[in-house]
């Protein structure tokens, strides 16, 4: 159910360019230090610019007050669809997917380095438990990696226009309690569950599994939000265990997993995106991976045609164009002759330029990423804590 706050009754909402400005420079700080990165600096800059001189700002302040809220109430939460690609987003703490190109940073000294995302598709693939992590130079603190290489586009549109859409995934049993809150907020009149002028809105959906989420807390005495992903051995779960309990249990994800062999983050997050799409794995995919190209070089997400034509060359238009016709199945007629021939000239593979023609729906990397890393902690109550994971009820 959408709720929609009339802002125009609201002092919470005044000056919230203002507001986003401040947050967002606050966290930016944090993470990465008093001098950022350029490259961080000007994602972070357009993306607020576009923000700004759109009016969207108000939306980027409710999400951010929901997921506050639901932090409050001590549940986890996430988003749904291509709202994680925004950094603005991952600031303001509405998402923890951060859509940097792949890079490690110190914790300390806040350095910054970017990686190879063909090789790292996920900053958090150098953090993996079969290899010693790296030291800064400057003042020798182990590493850490971050950023998912997941362009804004897909969310804020090409030009920054498109009016943002929040999904929340929260736990059923505090929904009610958020919209309490939006009533004490914004006051009870000034919402509603249907949208006219000048209202922005945020989905609030129900998903049962922060409530394990919670509940593995409660049994375990673990944050649910300090588990380490790197702490997790993916591949010997995946090879030798079994997914009853968790929300990826189909014969689907074990035959895609049987291929993909994953042992990375970003693995888990790609068998996400075969699983989700429609006509990417099955008949598609599946007579890829492994023979004609190695698994992370098949198509799984929208977001993987934008980067893969970045990386021929292709401008960024031209690319983000490509990847939206694959991501609503309409490539078998946008690929005119003419097309096809410049994707060849550009060396991209005939049997990459197949399989974008077989594609029904794409599944956005962000919403792969955000459900990925929530898996993976139940994961890892299911080895270290088994009696208590399944004395919950399955979901």
């Amino acid at each position: 159910m959408k709720v929609y706050i009339n802002v125009d009754h609201s002092s919470v909402m005044e000056h919230a360019d203002d507001k986003l400005k401040t947050a967002c420079e606050k966290a930016l700080a944090e993470k990465y230090g008093k001098t950022v990165p350029r490259q961080i600096q000007e994602r972070y800059a357009s993306e607020l610019d576009h923000i700004v001189a759109n009016g969207f700002a108000p939306y980027y302040i409710l999400a951010s007050m929901l997921a506050a809220k639901s932090r409050e109430l001590g549940y986890l939460h996430n988003l749904r669809g291509c709202a994680g690609g925004s950094f603005i987003v991952y600031l303001m703490g509405i998402s923890e997917t951060n859509p940097l190109p792949p890079h490690t940073y110190c914790p300390t000294c806040r350095r910054v380095e970017f990686v190879d995302a063909g090789q790292y598709p996920s900053g958090f693939d150098l953090n993996r438990r079969d290899t010693e992590r790296k030291r800064c130079p400057n003042c020798g603190a182990a590493l850490s990696g971050d950023g998912h290489d997941i362009p804004a586009e897909f969310f804020t549109g090409y030009d920054g226009g498109k009016t943002p859409d929040f999904d929340l995934n929260v736990a059923p049993e505090i929904r009610e309690d958020m919209l309490r809150y939006l009533g004490e907020i914004f006051g009870e009149d000034n919402i509603s569950f249907a949208g006219t002028k000048e209202m922005v809105s945020c989905d609030l959906l129900p998903h049962a599994m922060f409530s394990v989420l919670k509940r593995m807390e409660e049994l375990t005495g673990v944050s649910a939000s300090s588990i380490k992903f790197e702490d997790i051995d993916i591949f010997s779960f995946f090879m030798d265990d079994d997914f009853k309990g968790l929300p990826f249990d189909s014969e689907l994800v074990r035959s895609i997993s049987d291929t993909v062999f994953p042992t990375r983050f970003s693995d888990v997050t790609r068998i996400l995106g075969f699983a989700h799409g429609r006509n990417v794995w099955t008949d598609n995919g599946e007579n890829l991976a492994g023979t004609v190209c190695v698994p992370a070089d098949a198509i799984a997400h929208r977001d993987d045609v934008m980067q893969t034509l970045l990386r021929h060359g292709i401008d960024r238009k031209t690319a983000f164009d490509f990847a939206e016709t694959v991501r609503r199945g309409e490539a078998g007629t946008y690929l005119t002759k003419e097309r096809e021939a410049m994707l060849l000239e550009h060396d991209v593979p005939a049997w990459y330029i197949d399989s974008m023609k077989k594609i029904k729906y794409l599944f956005p990397k962000a919403h792969s990423t955000e459900y990925a890393m929530n898996y993976l902690r139940m994961i890892w109550y299911k080895i270290h804590y088994p009696a208590a994971f399944y004395g919950k009820e399955n979901i």
